[in-house]
């Protein structure tokens, strides 16, 4: 899927490197899974997959695409359409949310500016489709939750492999990743925390 700082083109790298050793059974878990990049390069056959993410809307698409048989639009989205969904995302599925949010802006910037070419050839929406629908069977099975790392970590299985894929310090923050603070709620819960991270990990 398309992701802003999605390890794709990395991903099998990775994953080569961290289950040289895998035993039979041993699960799989990402903490920040993201588009899903790396978790679909990991074989399902041996052991459990895990997947982890505070975006819940990301979270709903990739268990949409691989487990719960959600399928993208067919037609192109519009900038008209895109700008609807942008300005109200609650009034839509969750799934088509992150499949616009990340597939149709530029950059993959969450729901930022709406992507498009110079010369207009280029169906977005379309791509995003195919990207989506390629990885979809390689999400079949994958046990996704959508929570803060700190309240997923006491989940993680015993000698699991853990990959984790932390937002870069000082970067483009994540747009999804935002949360609703209800009121006497901490306004750090939208702040990435890398020392805390560190301290967890």
């Amino acid at each position: 899927m398309k992701y802003m700082g999605g390890k794709s083109s990395y991903a099998k790298d990775i994953v080569r490197i961290a289950t040289a050793e895998r035993k039979k059974n041993q699960a799989w878990v990402e903490t920040m899974v993201g588009g899903g990049n790396v978790i679909v390069q990991v074989p399902q056959k041996d052991g459990p997959r895990v997947g982890n993410d505070i975006n819940w809307r990301m979270v709903a698409l990739l268990d949409g695409l691989g487990n719960r048989g959600w399928q993208p639009p067919e037609h192109t989205i519009t900038e008209e359409e895109y700008n609807k969904i942008k300005q109200d995302p609650d009034s839509y599925e969750p799934e088509l949310v992150a499949f616009v949010a990340t597939g149709m802006t530029f950059g993959s910037v969450w729901l930022s500016t709406f992507a498009r070419d110079g010369e207009g050839k280029r169906d977005y929406c379309r791509e995003t489709r195919d990207f989506a629908l390629k990885d979809a069977p390689f999400l079949k099975g994958v046990k996704f939750y959508s929570m803060r790392y700190e309240e997923f970590t006491p989940l993680i299985p015993p000698e699991s492999i853990v990959y984790c894929d932390p937002p870069y310090a000082g970067t483009t923050g994540y747009g999804g990743a935002k949360t609703d603070i209800k009121i006497g709620q901490s306004l750090s819960l939208n702040t990435w925390n890398r020392a805390a991270f560190l301290e967890v990990g």
